[in-house]
């Protein structure tokens, strides 16, 4: 594996595992203390969480490398493109869920909707994380 497909790795897997913190912490919570009043076992934040911190990543390194001329749009192909859109897209859907859900207006398909959002954003960050390794740099 080249260089460049190794920093697509690690870059990507760090943002899941920042993500991933809160979802653990309330994962141990769970566990390993006793409900109060008012605990809620909602984890579509959590959910939210690693796929906001993930997306985000991503979209802020490609906005850095085009900002420093690392990267050109001209040398990204329309598949790329489309699969950076989506990236961004989850990135944004997740953000406005994660506003409505911690203000109490998700419902009960906020959960699930969470997790799905999460195992896209995963997907469509890594593959754009490894296409762009394969792209060249200016």
């Amino acid at each position: 594996m080249g260089k460049s497909k190794t920093i697509a790795w690690c870059d990507w897997g760090m943002g899941l595992t920042i993500g991933l913190m809160p979802l653990l912490t309330h994962g141990v919570l769970w566990i390993a203390t006793k409900n109060q009043p008012g605990w809620t076992d909602n984890w579509a934040p959590d959910l939210l969480f690693v796929t906001i911190s993930n997306s985000g990543l991503v979209a802020v390194s490609v906005f850095t490398g085009l900002l420093a001329g690392t990267y050109s749009m001209a040398n990204l192909s329309p598949m790329k493109r489309v699969v950076w859109g989506l990236t961004l897209a989850t990135f944004a859907l997740s953000s406005m869920l994660y506003g409505a859900d911690v203000t109490g207006m998700g419902n009960e398909h906020a959960t699930l909707t969470a997790l799905i959002l999460m195992v896209f954003s995963a997907i469509c960050s890594l593959n754009f994380e490894l296409a762009l390794a394969g792209v060249p740099r200016n």
